[in-house]
């Protein structure tokens, strides 16, 4: 069982594909709330709505693209030379650097993205969708040696898959149906020499679309189920209805 931190915070995940947001109230109540497609200003506005209550720690979890993995012993700051060499990095981004087990995960992200919610979150901690989601699957027990964890986000999956306790590969791609999805992941498992008999795939993300990959997967995979199912906490909307925990798994606190 993958336990949940239990201290208030707020918590925002923010990308090309909209927004969600879950606060994490003193009773130990977490509330989410998402919107599709929404704009920046919206983003704002709401936030001063939603986060009526003050807490301990606000966090950004952003989503623009697979982070950069360096391994640690051969990191040396600053991250920008690092980011030059994959990425088109401009003076107008800002630079950020996560821990992910033995790497740095080195991203950049627009000022124009991150400076408005400077403004309307105090002392916000910015943080990738990929090192949440890390802190989920280096927790998730198996027995199996393979963990490969998906997280939809619009039209974009991204992909995390461990091997025996170990990180081996983030990265993305676009798919377009649900038969890219299922080719990009036999495909994962075929160049990391990981068997399918032999991983466990978890999928995460919000849309209706999520749990029928789930199912198509199933057919081709004996070990496919939807991310959450072993989380110890309840989250609802802001109907006081349960929200499965795919839908949010970013945005809680592990």
């Amino acid at each position: 069982m993958v336990q949940a931190s239990k201290f208030p915070y707020n918590a925002v995940h923010f990308s090309t594909a909209g927004f969600s947001l879950l606060k994490s109230l003193p009773t130990g109540q977490l509330i989410c709330a998402t919107y599709k497609n929404a704009s920046l200003a919206m983003l704002q506005r709401e936030c001063g709505v939603f986060f009526d209550t003050p807490a301990e720690q606000t966090v950004v979890v952003l989503n623009f693209g697979a982070p950069l993995l360096v391994p640690q012993a051969l990191y040396q700051p600053p991250a920008n030379p690092y980011l030059r060499l994959q990425y088109n990095l401009s003076d107008s981004d800002e630079v950020f650097q996560d821990d992910l087990g033995e790497y740095k995960a080195l991203y950049a992200v627009p000022l124009s993205k991150t400076l408005p919610l400077r403004t309307c979150l105090a002392s916000p901690k910015f943080q990738h969708t990929a090192t949440r989601l890390y802190r989920y699957l280096s927790q998730y027990r198996t027995e199996l040696p393979n963990k490969l964890l998906l997280h939809f986000s619009g039209a974009r999956m991204g992909f995390m898959l461990m091997k025996e306790q170990k990180l081996f590969i983030v990265n993305e791609f676009p798919f377009t149906c649900q038969e890219d999805v299922l080719y990009h992941v036999l495909n994962i498992l075929q160049q990391q020499q990981a068997r399918r008999d032999g991983s466990v795939v978890l999928l995460s993300g919000a849309g209706a679309e999520v749990p029928k990959l789930a199912k198509l997967l199933s057919r081709y995979l004996p070990n496919v189920q939807l991310a959450g199912h072993d989380l110890d906490c309840i989250v609802t909307n802001l109907k006081s209805q349960k929200e499965p925990l795919h839908t949010c798994l970013q945005l809680i606190e592990f």
